[in-house]
């Protein structure tokens, strides 16, 4: 994604009000699915959860959506992410029918959630039982289980639910079905260009009144905590794929962080922290006495201060994202000097085989002040990713 325009305020301010809003820029892309797997250790107990990073570090693949949405019905776009919105339609589903008295609505309602379970059933057993990533051999098995990365059926079921509870932005659900953020802002774009058809006028008005007649420039998510792993993963995702994070300039700071166990220690502490708060609110919603509800609420400090650790974290990820994301634009800066240096010395080259012996002398002394200039910066950017690295591996765990 590109780096968020952040203005006067600093990272931490921007990822508390960010995600306490539950909202983030729509320019921040789906959750890549090596990241939702990343999160997803964080739902699962430890030896699992060691299990799995253990396989992903290892190398071994996992069945990605595309490779299920044939026989799911899903769209690969938006990742493990359109998983969770598939659940969250069955809940919505499921709830809504408790409400309804008998009639055709509450049985068509009915029928729609059981094609949502048996929908999920399917995604389930292709990602459970599929034989391209999971060997059935002894022999694989027994290797697997001598390495430590072999995951049985039982904790392949733990992590497709995990899957399932993927931080994801809330669907539309304001057409028939359910629209997704991605889908609704093509249609919406689609339909603007409708309008401007003299044969498709019409049609085109008629969709951008039912889509609300502007595209979305908000993610909204279900709860602040989603929005925070979202956030993190996305960060996560950006900076190990940056040119200049996988370049020999950054490989000592590349040694003190291992974005992976930040990303996982970061699931596993907001996952923590959300159920406390929800059974934290549950027992004050049970308390009958003054007494018991001071109780409760002498934890309030505690889950503001793990809170508070956590949007540190995430913010340093964001300056890491931010320094890198720049450091990108110098890496262009030198590559188009050096391109430029290359040029002078083939032109030099050039005159002095046609006997012309005069040097651009001012031009390359130019370029060598920018390539100097450059190396200072990216000197002073490394120093500042140092800083950032050091907030990560200082936490309070």
């Amino acid at each position: 994604m590109p780096p968020p325009q952040l203005g006067d305020v600093t990272p931490e301010t921007w990822v508390r009000t960010r995600c306490e809003s539950r909202t983030l820029p729509a320019l921040v892309g789906p959750l890549d699915d090596g990241v939702a797997l990343y999160i997803a250790a964080g739902r699962l107990p430890q030896p699992t959860r060691d299990t799995l990073v253990r396989r992903l570090r290892n190398g071994a693949e996992f069945p990605a959506l595309s490779s299920l949405s044939a026989q799911g019905g899903l769209s690969a776009q938006g990742g493990f992410s359109e998983l969770r919105n598939l659940c969250d339609r069955r809940d919505a589903t499921n709830d809504r029918i408790a409400e309804l008295p008998q009639g055709p609505a509450k049985q068509l309602l009915i029928r729609r959630a059981r094609s949502l379970t048996a929908k999920l059933r399917r995604l389930r057993s292709d990602f459970t039982m599929s034989r391209e990533h999971f060997s059935s051999k002894v022999s694989t098995i027994r290797k697997e289980r001598k390495a430590g990365i072999y995951l049985d059926v039982g904790e392949r079921d733990a992590l497709f639910d995990a899957l399932c509870r993927t931080p994801a932005p809330q669907s539309h659900t304001d057409i028939t079905g359910v629209v997704t953020h991605a889908m609704r802002n093509a249609l919406h774009d689609r339909a603007q260009r409708w309008e401007q058809s003299v044969r498709l006028e019409v049609v085109g008005k008629a969709l951008l009144d039912r889509l609300g007649g502007e595209a979305d420039t908000t993610l909204v998510f279900t709860t602040k905590y989603d929005a925070v792993l979202y956030l993190a993963g996305v960060l996560c995702n950006d900076i190990s794929r940056s040119r200049a994070w996988q370049s020999e300039v950054l490989a000592s700071q590349r040694t003190h962080v291992d974005l992976a166990e930040e990303l996982t220690n970061i699931a596993v502490d907001t996952i923590a922290l959300e159920g406390i708060v929800a059974d934290s609110e549950t027992a004050l919603l049970s308390a009958t006495t003054s007494a018991q509800r001071a109780a409760i609420r002498t934890r309030d400090d505690s889950i503001a201060a793990v809170w508070d650790q956590i949007v540190n974290r995430v913010a340093a990820l964001m300056r890491i994202d931010l320094t890198v994301s720049r450091m990108e634009e110098q890496f262009r800066y030198l590559e188009a000097d050096r391109a430029e240096q290359h040029l002078d010395a083939r032109l030099d080259e050039l005159l002095s085989t046609s006997g012309v012996r005069e040097i651009s002398t001012d031009n390359i002394r130019l370029v060598d002040e920018q390539v100097s200039s450059s190396d200072e910066i990216l000197l002073r950017y490394q120093h500042m990713l140092f800083g950032d690295i050091t907030t990560l591996r200082g936490r309070d765990r």
